[in-house]
């Protein structure tokens, strides 16, 4: 699920992965991993330039809530953080299915949502598609997904190493093993970001939006059954 429609895979595959292992402290390292490779290697082989001038900018308003956001990740325990996780799935899945759009478009609401998107991406690395939304108002669209991939790297990268510093297990074995897999969902994600970006992507969204309805709402009836 790595990069599944082009960015944003972490909000994708952590519900699932959760179904599984409900516990996001040893699940996110290996996304962690996986998104470090892949977006690397997508900085290097596909075309578009960064917007380092809005990048910078953004941080200002990321870079502090993304350390909060990790620092709560670091101690909070694991059921709270699956539900932290499964809540922010679940409004996503609900904007994606009724095609509801984020509120934005000034400075001020444009900050506040960084803000926010810089929490829930330390917190759980779920933030992309509400850094997305902002970052797409602001920046070309040869730009845009470059650029994104350079912030949210900047995140992970703070995040592994507070990982490591914290003496969590860095997963690297588990990561190797499904690197065959996740390199399946990143090329495959590729072909669908370029259709969503050359298509009317409704129906596919509104889909994406009541899978994670249905995958939340049951993740978060077991979570507080246990």
């Amino acid at each position: 699920m790595r990069t599944g429609i082009g960015f944003g895979g972490g909000a994708l595959a952590l519900p699932l992965m959760l179904f599984i292992l409900p516990n996001p402290i040893i699940l996110l390292p290996i996304i962690a991993w996986h998104f470090m490779f892949f977006s690397i290697l997508t900085l290097f082989t596909h075309k578009g330039g960064v917007d380092w001038r809005y990048l910078f900018y953004s941080q200002l308003f990321i870079a502090i809530p993304a350390l909060l956001g990790i620092f709560g990740l670091i101690n909070l325990s694991p059921k709270i953080l699956t539900i932290i996780v499964y809540i922010i799935t679940l409004t996503y899945g609900i904007s994606y299915l009724f095609r509801l759009k984020l509120a934005g478009g000034n400075k001020v609401s444009d900050a506040f949502l960084l803000i926010v998107g810089g929490y829930v991406s330390g917190t759980s690395m779920t933030g992309a598609p509400v850094l997305a939304a902002v970052y797409s108002r602001n920046i070309a669209l040869d730009k845009l997904r470059n650029t994104l991939f350079v912030s949210f790297l900047m995140i992970v990268m703070v995040k592994m190493i507070t990982f490591k510093l914290s003496g969590v297990e860095m997963q690297i074995r588990y990561a190797l093993l499904l690197l065959p897999i996740a390199a399946i969902g990143h090329i495959t994600g590729h072909y669908v970001h370029d259709w969503i970006i050359k298509n009317d992507a409704d129906v596919f969204m509104r889909f994406i939006g009541l899978a994670l309805t249905v995958i939340t709402v049951l993740g978060l009836f077991r979570i507080l059954m246990l």
